[in-house]
Order: structure tokens, then C-alpha cells, then sequence
């Protein structure tokens, strides 16, 4: 074969071939991942950083304008989450405490792999300091979302007939098993399997808050009190029956609430399951992955502050 022609068909054959070999030209990917839900923040200049008072009589309105980017990837439905102002008294600008609560007007839809999500405003038009001020005065203009929320994580369990054997098989039971889990607020940050007998396994699951909001027990509303801070109702589906968890409270044996124990401002738990394995066929052989599905729902709070200064107009 003539030397120029073959040099680039090797070539070519070489590129089709690394691509074939690279997983990243083949893998798909269940989720995007991250650690945030919905972002809130204030529209530029709504509010501004200074008004007037009344007291020249003259056009003191401004708006308040909340945006919202879920940057997470669960959809929450417009009635599942409040949008509320704080930091101000409402009378003293021309509202009423319900008038400063609402519903965002559309569903805040997560982002998916190649998709990024839209953000959604919320307005509270044409506010108006009331009265007058001896001198500047300034408030904290709090902006919070309460929304309920879901965090998914999937992880590879490897099953075996002999649990205790030491030979190469298609998986390997011991160890620290990798873990794809959508972009939310609470994350299943380790799974580490084990042998637990002659006939089953074990998976120790934990379970983190990497947000920057405040966890409530789902249906709470964010109400802050003892029993609803840092609880998180938790779902463990696995393909094989006999599935059995430790350290869930008031639900099943595969489902039930945990509590994230404060540590650095971050909370954590740790599941602890026994997986039985099912017993092969006389003669038959059992060696293969399946999928652990992991499922925490809970109500999460995010807040924004920034300052308003009310300034003396006469």
C-alpha cells in the first residue's frame, strides 16, 4: 500500500477507535449533580439602596423584586413554595403583613442534563415609606423561600453467591461503592458495603446537609421549632427483597425520618442496612450489580438580605 494513503487511514482508525475506548464520548449521566436547591436573590435596584421618606410629598414608591433560580433538579410546584419579606413593618410602608407573603407565579422547574432552568420573579410593586425619619434610617430587607424539596441518590451493589470469596468476580463486595445523586441541598455523600454472613450484606449510608439554608421536616411550612429542624424523611428502594435499615424512625423498615446532627454548621446521619441475598438454583451461580435507590424529601429555607436607607426628604 502505498505509504501516503496508509498513514492517515491508520490515523483514522486510531481516532475511531480511542473514541469507541473513551467512556466519555459513550457514558450517560443521570444527573447534573450539586449541592444547591432554589437561589434566591433581589433584582437589581428592587429595592434600591436608599429612598425617601414623605415628608416633601413627593413620588417615594419602589419596588421589591425576588428572583428565583432553581439551580437544583427537582421541580417544585408554585403552591409548594412562599415567597415572604421581613426586616420591615408593613403599615410603615403601605402593606399588610398578607400582602407581603406569596406564591411565586409559575412552577420553579430544576435543571436537567443540558438544560438549565429559568428564573422566576417575584414582585412586590410600589411600596412608599409612610412617614417621616429625624434622620437616615436603615432596614434589613429579608427575602426567604420556604419550598419543599426531594434529593435522589442511586448507588451499585455487588452481589455474589459466595460472599466471603477471595477470587476475581464481576464485582467486588467490600469497599466504598461510588454514588450518582441529583443537584440538591441534602446529599448521600458516602455508601460503603460489607459482608455481613454467609447470606447477606451490608450498607452503611450517610446522609449530609451541603446547603446554605435550613433543613424542616417535610409539610412543616419551615416552622422553626425543635421538632421540625433538621429532620429528613428518607426512602431506600432496593431491587432485591429482604432489605432491612437501622437509624429510620416512624416509618418502615426501608423508610422513616432522620435527624442531621449539627456538626460545623453542617448536619449528617448514617443508615446501616442488612441486605439478605437470595440463594441460587442447585448448582447455579448468583454474581451481579443492582441498583440502590435513595429518596429524602424535606421542607428547605433560603433567605437574601440587603439593606434599605430611608432618608430625611425635609
Amino acid at each position: 500500500m502505498n505509504g501516503k494513503i496508509f498513514f492517515p487511514v491508520l490515523v483514522a482508525i486510531s481516532l475511531l477507535t480511542l473514541g469507541c475506548n473513551n467512556p466519555g464520548t459513550t457514558k450517560t449521566k443521570t444527573f447534573v449533580g450539586g449541592t444547591n436547591g432554589v437561589l434566591i436573590n433581589f433584582a437589581q435596584e428592587a429595592p434600591p439602596a436608599e429612598v425617601y421618606d414623605s415628608c416633601a410629598g413627593g413620588n417615594n414608591q419602589f419596588d421589591i423584586v425576588v428572583e428565583l433560580n432553581n439551580d437544583g433538579e427537582y421541580d417544585v410546584s408554585k403552591e409548594n413554595a412562599l415567597i415572604t419579606i421581613t426586616g420591615i413593618m408593613p403599615e410603615d410602608f403601605g402593606y399588610s403583613a398578607s400582602m407581603l407573603s406569596k406564591n411565586p407565579p409559575e412552577d420553579l422547574m430544576g435543571k436537567k442534563v443540558g438544560q438549565p432552568s429559568v428564573p422566576v420573579q417575584v414582585e412586590f410593586p410600589n411600596l412608599a415609606y409612610r412617614g417621616n425619619v429625624l434622620g437616615d434610617r436603615s432596614f434589613p430587607i429579608r427575602a426567604e423561600i420556604c419550598y419543599t424539596y426531594q434529593s435522589t441518590a442511586i448507588a451499585q451493589t455487588c452481589i455474589r453467591s459466595d460472599l466471603k470469596s477471595t477470587s476475581q468476580g464481576s464485582c467486588t463486595v467490600e469497599g466504598s461503592k461510588p454514588v450518582d445523586g441529583s443537584g440538591a441541598p441534602i446529599q448521600v455523600t458516602s455508601f460503603v458495603e460489607s459482608v455481613a454472613g454467609n447470606d447477606q450484606v451490608r450498607y452503611e449510608i450517610t446522609i449530609e446537609h451541603k446547603g446554605n439554608g435550613n433543613v424542616f421536616v417535610p409539610s412543616s411550612k419551615c416552622v422553626d421549632t425543635y421538632a421540625n429542624r433538621n429532620r429528613v424523611y428518607v426512602n431506600i428502594v432496593s431491587r432485591i427483597p429482604g432489605l432491612k435499615c437501622t437509624g429510620l424512625r416512624g416509618g418502615t423498615d426501608t423508610s422513616g425520618y432522620v435527624t442531621l446532627n449539627s456538626e460545623k454548621g453542617t448536619g449528617k446521619a448514617v443508615i446501616s442496612c442488612i441486605q439478605k441475598i437470595p440463594q441460587p438454583e442447585q448448582g447455579g451461580r448468583i454474581d451481579y450489580t443492582s441498583d440502590l435507590t435513595v429518596t429524602m424529601s424535606y421542607d428547605y429555607l433560603s433567605y437574601k438580605i440587603q439593606q434599605l436607607t430611608v432618608k430625611k426628604s425635609c
